[in-house]
């Protein structure tokens, strides 16, 4: 896997935030669609940090814990 962002949590600035592309994520999920990506982002289970969001270089990344906590839920849903 490439790069992971990390960035300073608000609530605690000593915690850095491990943040993950769009395309990162999908991949963690399994290859997932676009489409299931803004499904999941719509249902509440995931939510976007948006990183320069006025400028050319606009980006799109996903906090580590959430992507973690989605991914153990489908994993005990399963068994």
């Amino acid at each position: 896997m490439s790069q992971v962002q990390t960035t300073k949590s608000q609530s605690n600035p000593d915690k850095p935030v491990r943040l993950y592309t769009r395309n990162q994520v999908r991949e963690m999920l399994g290859g997932v669609s676009r489409h299931t990506l803004w499904r999941l982002e719509k249902a509440g289970k995931l939510h976007a940090v948006h990183l320069n969001r006025r400028s050319d270089k606009a980006r799109v990344f996903y906090r580590h814990s959430e992507i973690m906590a989605l991914v153990g839920s489908d994993a005990d849903a399963e068994t």
